[in-house]
């Protein structure tokens, strides 16, 4: 009798992705290159690294067609850069450079300045690797060449700020710390745990990302001009990257600060404009005060709003006040003066003080107020006026959870007469 013969069934063929799959696909490559323009990698989800490799040709059309922005991919050294252009005018301060970490400082303007000055000394560095001691020494030996403020290792805030610049080029794939560490370099007690990095220069190159080659540049508002042909294609298109950005990158877009091109453009092409916004899983909104683009998921934001803590607390209760200033027969274009909002931070330190962080409530009225104007600010909840702040649309979006939480702050606001009509 002969052996039994075995058989084996043969693998089904693989899956052709469906519309569906890559629909999705796409979608999570577009977030992906959102959240960080400069994508590296080994620092982020690898379904997300390959997903923007798989549709490359597919997402450089849809960056440059909607937002005008270019993409590469260089797979050599792992890196995507999405090149990103707001342009002069829409430059927003709000939106700085974050030191990574558990703190998330905004970057100071010395940080920037010891940012510029590490990557020119890390671009003529010859070496693979450098030492944080070697890199501080080049970079004050620099700073004081180019007449800048030479950089003074002695003073702790200066390693400070040096360390953040690090750590965000660290963030960024540019730098792998190797050996050691910046604690004792920060502390100043000494080079015994210096910190060796290795540097990634073909990373270091992707890091500007302007309109111009900065060489034939004449000044910084030169350096991030673009250009679109005099015609009325080319003003179609400039008038579609701009309004698209503005929905993509801020939190809300407000007719008041559209031109007549934008104006029309968002009125007349609301289908389109849904249809891209949806593309990258947002939702478009459009309401008589102007049109957001709405993340249902929540994790395109680079800060969250109110957030936690104090600060989060009172800017919560400050965004209701002043959203009922609005109400209140005032109009939203009404303007809240300093006096009154530093009084009505005085009435809420006095209210919150066994609960809110000591480090808040004993800097005062008037500098708590400077910090929850400018979280408002950036999140187009509020515009600074002369003399005072005023309430924007999307503020009356916001309340408090806590019942007649400031119902009680606006009655002793009421009774509030401190000799310093300021609060203090």
């Amino acid at each position: 009798m002969s052996p039994a013969v075995s058989r084996v069934r043969p693998a089904p063929p693989a899956r052709a992705a469906s519309p569906a799959d890559i629909e999705a696909e796409r979608r999570s490559a577009i977030r992906a290159l959102l959240r960080a323009p400069l994508l590296v990698a080994e620092l982020v989800d690898p379904d997300d690294w390959a997903a923007v490799r798989r549709h490359i040709a597919w997402l450089r059309d849809w960056f440059s067609g909607q937002l005008g922005w270019q993409l590469q991919v260089d797979a050599r050294i792992g890196v995507a850069r999405l090149r990103k252009q707001v342009g002069w005018a829409n430059a927003d301060p709000t939106r700085g450079a974050i030191a990574p970490g558990a703190g998330r400082r905004p970057f100071e303007r010395r940080a920037y300045v010891l940012l510029c000055l590490a990557c020119a000394e890390l671009d003529r560095s010859p070496g693979a690797q450098t030492l944080l001691t070697t890199l501080a020494e080049q970079i004050a030996v620099r700073s004081a060449t180019e007449s800048l403020t030479p950089f003074n290792r002695d003073v702790y805030a200066e390693r400070f700020s040096l360390v953040d610049a690090l750590r965000l080029l660290e963030s960024l794939g540019v730098l792998a710390l190797t050996d050691g560490g910046t604690d004792r370099f920060v502390s100043g007690t000494g080079d015994a745990l210096d910190a060796l990095y290795t540097i990634d220069r073909d990373r270091l190159s992707q890091l500007v990302a302007t309109a111009r080659v900065p060489s034939v540049a004449s000044d910084v508002a030169d350096l991030v001009r673009e250009s679109y042909p005099d015609s009325r294609e080319g003003r179609t298109r400039r008038t579609r990257h701009l309004l698209m950005r503005r929905l993509v990158d801020d939190p809300v877009a407000y007719e008041a600060d559209l031109d007549a091109e934008a104006l029309l453009y968002l009125r007349t092409q609301r289908a389109a404009i849904t249809s891209w916004l949806r593309d990258a899983g947002l939702d478009f909104e459009r309401r008589d005060e102007g049109a957001a683009a709405i993340d249902l998921d929540g994790d395109l934001s680079d800060a969250d709003f109110p957030g936690t803590g104090t600060v989060a607390h009172a800017v919560l209760l400050t965004a209701e006040f002043l959203a009922d200033c609005g109400r209140e027969g005032r109009g939203l274009g009404a303007v809240v003066s300093d006096a009154e909002l530093h009084r009505f931070m005085a009435v809420l330190i006095d209210q919150h003080r066994s609960h809110w962080a000591a480090s808040v409530t004993s800097a005062g009225p008037r500098d708590l107020a400077e910090i929850v104007v400018d979280r408002l600010v950036a999140f187009r909840l509020a515009r600074r006026t002369a003399g005072g702040t005023s309430p924007l649309p999307a503020v009356g979006r916001f309340r408090s959870t806590e019942l007649n939480a400031l119902a009680s702050a606006r009655e002793q606001l009421a009774l509030f007469t401190p000799e310093d009509p300021d609060g203090r």
